[in-house]
């Protein structure tokens, strides 16, 4: 597994502003103007290499090509990369399209998908899904022919999660690229695209956009991905010289773990990026990072495992005004 690069894409729905002109560009859903994000995240380094915002209409398989495309464009055709797709994205024709790309997948698919091929699957084991009268007929209606008769095959892998409940993952990898037993911790690692957009939203609160034009509301999503991505290069620093410590004397600490407080940090870097980001003078700017740096090491919280929380719904009003504009 470590000669893959696993890259989780997912997408979802951003607030904006409610007028005429961002509903006219972007949709509407329930009367009030959306996009749909989609994001391409860098597992291993918890940064977003690639944001499309388009059209709350737009499909998330077609932005999810359009995520693929811009990875591919940035990494090149030599890496190879497992990429990891939530539930909704799993279809024939698609698994078709990244099949012959040659793409890695790791995707978690429903329980009941294709159950005359999937629900035999005791653990693990390859199957051939072919593409029967009804499915052509199926896809062809959906807009993505497939001749009749045309298979593909899969490797199913079936988890037990400790609720009890059956995971259904589909991949190309072969056991000896994805062993049976990482196949669990490599897909739940796609979670770190859930933070990211919880950190956005709640934390960058990205739909509160200054602009409300639909250029605005696209360079101020790219300008708030990237400030996320430097700040997570920062925690990330901040994270290493606050383990260092801990692993030499445990004993001292009453937590096996501690993590930077995103929602501290966030707050702290709102008046100090500017600064480390325009100094002309380069010492002047390598003292305001390290006093951020220092400054996160400071606000840590424990990390309690094993703990989960209700999805709470998304409101339907808007939570910001586009008359009370943000500056940063």
């Amino acid at each position: 597994m470590s000669h893959f690069i696993p890259v989780a894409i997912d997408g979802s729905i951003l607030e904006l502003p409610n007028t005429p002109v961002l509903a006219e560009a972007f949709g509407t859903l329930s009367e009030l103007a959306r996009a749909r994000i989609c994001h391409a995240y860098d597992v291993a380094n918890g940064l977003c290499l690639s944001a499309v915002a388009v059209s709350c209409s737009t499909g998330e398989r077609d932005l999810a090509r359009l995520n693929r495309a811009e990875v591919r464009k940035i990494l090149g055709p030599s890496y190879s990369i497992l990429w990891l797709w939530d539930r909704g994205f799993p279809s024939f024709p698609f698994w078709m399209e990244l099949d012959h790309a040659g793409e890695k997948i790791l995707m978690r698919v429903p329980t009941t998908f294709y159950p005359e091929e999937f629900d035999p699957v005791e653990r693990d084991a390859w199957v051939t899904i072919t593409v029967t009268p009804s499915r052509a007929r199926q896809f062809a209606a959906q807009g993505h022919p497939v001749p009749m008769g045309t298979e593909l095959p899969l490797r199913v892998i079936k988890l037990v999660l400790p609720n009890g409940t059956t995971e259904l993952l589909a991949t190309h990898a072969s056991e000896q690229e994805l062993p049976y037993s990482m196949a669990g911790a490599v897909y739940h690692s796609r979670w770190g695209i859930e933070s990211l957009f919880d950190v956005l939203k709640n934390r960058f609160e990205i739909s509160n956009f200054a602009g409300i034009l639909p250029t605005a509301i696209h360079q101020e999503h790219q300008a708030t991905v990237l400030l996320g991505n430097l700040y997570t290069l920062a925690e990330t620093e901040a994270q290493a010289l606050w383990d260092a410590p801990q692993a030499e004397h445990p004993e001292d600490y009453q937590y096996e773990r501690y993590k930077i407080n995103t929602s501290v940090g966030v707050g702290q870097g709102k008046d100090t990026w500017m600064t480390i980001v325009l100094a002309e003078d380069p010492p002047a700017r390598a003292q305001a990072f390290w006093t951020f740096i220092n400054a996160l090491r400071r606000n840590v919280t424990p990390i309690r495992p094993n703990r989960s929380y209700p999805r709470k719904p998304a409101p339907r009003a808007n939570r910001f005004s586009h008359k009370c504009r943000r500056s940063l």
